[in-house]
């Protein structure tokens, strides 16, 4: 059956576990996935070796984390890495970051339409995902490390940022196109997603002891489990 006459549904679905398999992506994707992992893999091994007994965060402010401990871990205050398996675990986050960014660029070069899927159309959304994962991972880990009130600061500002991210790109799926008032003009709605998740991402790092984390995530994972909600019970949108 040629492929205009194959129902759109079933086209997307076929098109996006294509896209979803690992040895079907070109090697350059795993090149900035693994590789982008392994060079901040290879930079914290060196700053743990060199400075491993050395009391680099004496002179910082410290985190009530580290005044009062709430960790199941050995603190040791005379290191770079205070804590040290909450700061290796972070690691995690950076390849997801690192694999969103290439996935971001394998997108944008292939240039697909929005039945595709969204993330596809709107190859952006996908990008800042990526280095809100980035973020997130030296943020985490320079606050796991120092135990320090500006580490906690860039952690929760990492936090802040994947979750705008995965709220826009939600927002985005149900509304990849804005109607210009009095007009019948379409644009992608991604440009203005984009400034807003930047936008939110750098107020609330930069705002983080004014508002309370568990208060915005609250809506912040409103925002997600409506649109979840309102996509079984009406399929079919790009998400």
């Amino acid at each position: 059956m040629p492929q205009e006459q194959v129902p759109i549904e079933k086209r997307l679905k076929y098109g996006m576990a294509e896209r979803l398999k690992l040895n079907q992506l070109p090697q350059w994707v795993h090149w900035i996935g693994l590789g982008g992992t392994g060079i901040v893999f290879l930079l914290a091994v060196f700053l743990f070796t060199a400075f491993k007994d050395v009391p680099v965060w004496v002179d910082w402010v410290p985190a009530n984390e580290f005044t009062a401990p709430q960790y199941a871990e050995r603190i040791y205050p005379d290191s770079v890495f205070r804590t040290r398996m909450n700061t290796w675990s972070n690691l995690v986050y950076i390849c997801f970051g690192f694999y969103a960014v290439g996935l971001a660029i394998y997108d944008w070069k292939r240039k697909l339409p929005l039945h595709r899927g969204y993330l596809t159309f709107a190859p952006v959304q996908t990008f800042l995902f990526g280095l809100a994962g980035i973020y997130l991972c030296l943020g985490s880990g320079f606050f796991h490390a120092s135990l320090s009130r500006y580490g906690q600061q860039c952690e929760v500002g990492g936090m802040y940022a994947t979750m705008i991210c995965l709220a826009a790109i939600a927002i985005g799926s149900w509304l990849p196109t804005i109607r210009v008032p009095r007009t019948r003009r379409l644009f992608p709605s991604w440009p203005v997603l984009a400034v807003l998740v930047i936008y939110g991402s750098v107020y609330f790092t930069y705002y983080k002891w004014d508002y309370s984390f568990s208060e915005i995530s609250r809506y912040l994972t409103g925002i997600l489990l409506l649109f979840a909600g309102v996509s079984l019970i009406q399929p079919g949108k790009y998400l």
